[in-house]
């Protein structure tokens, strides 16, 4: 059952109703706002449905207002709902986008495109469990979105828990790193199947996984991250790793080496 939390999305000038907007332009409208919640529950450890799973639920259509232009929408995670709406309206008070992920600022860069088309403005509010509305922002179509913090991508390799696998085109995995940040990362689409039963079979253990990195530049973290390959990675205890740094050292400290000690007691 959808909880009792409303988003609402309302577009906003003159003579603005149903009838004057194309259904394309509905359609992306609706897609950008679920794209835009979805991507930010992406990085939440505690969102009970995996937004990469394109059969959850994330948000759903619940109406459309008679009065004006305006899409009614409901969650049936109306805690997580409420984190990332306010994270919106904070980064959108603050005139800044740095906080959001990249799909997120794209998915407005979307709906502000169908709100310039119409001349209007876009209006975010929301309510919940029946109460007055406690949420909301509004932007005008003249509003600038610029470009996301420039990145890099290159190959890189990560070490986490695997906490989820599944969907499609293309699977997705979600690891939990060993610094307890949380990645949602597309498979590589040639052997995404072949790399999901990989890493399912390994659900809630540590794995090593490699792939293509994306890197914001201005404070170097990872934004996105393709799995190209699974790593024949095995965890050990911290004992068992110094005996093997020792096996693999003892070598270029045996006596006869050029440079290597022979005692390194005090006289």
């Amino acid at each position: 059952m959808i909880a009792p939390y409303m988003l609402e999305v309302r577009l906003t000038g003159d003579d603005m109703r149903p009838d004057r907007v194309s259904a394309r332009d509905a359609s992306v409208l609706i897609a950008a706002i679920e794209t835009l919640i979805a991507s930010i529950l992406a990085a939440d450890p505690t969102a009970p449905a995996d937004p990469s799973d394109r059969d959850a639920v994330i948000v759903s259509l619940a109406g459309l207002r008679p009065d004006g232009f305006a899409l009614l929408f409901a969650s049936p995670h109306p805690d997580q709902l409420t984190g990332a709406f306010d994270q919106v309206i904070d980064c959108l008070q603050r005139g800044t986008l740095d906080s959001l992920p990249t799909r997120a600022v794209e998915a407005l860069r979307g709906a502000l495109r169908v709100t310039r088309k119409y001349g209007a403005t876009l209006e975010l509010s929301a309510t919940h469990a029946g109460r007055d509305r406690v949420h909301r922002t509004a932007f005008a179509s003249d509003l600038v979105i610029k470009d996301h913090d420039a990145a890099v991508r290159g190959t890189r390799s990560l070490y986490g828990a695997v906490i989820r696998v599944g969907g499609e085109e293309p699977p997705r995995a979600r690891l939990r790193l060993l610094n307890g940040d949380v990645i949602s990362c597309d498979l590589a689409r040639r052997k995404g199947w072949m790399l999901a039963r990989d890493l399912g079979a390994r659900l809630y253990q540590v794995v090593g996984v490699r792939g293509e990195a994306r890197i914001r530049i201005s404070d170097g973290a990872l934004t996105a991250f393709r799995i190209e390959r699974v790593l024949p990675y095995v965890p050990i205890g911290i004992e068992r790793a110094l005996d093997a740094l020792a096996a693999a050292s003892r070598a270029a400290f045996a006596p006869g080496v050029t440079g290597a000690p022979t005692d390194l007691r005090e006289e």
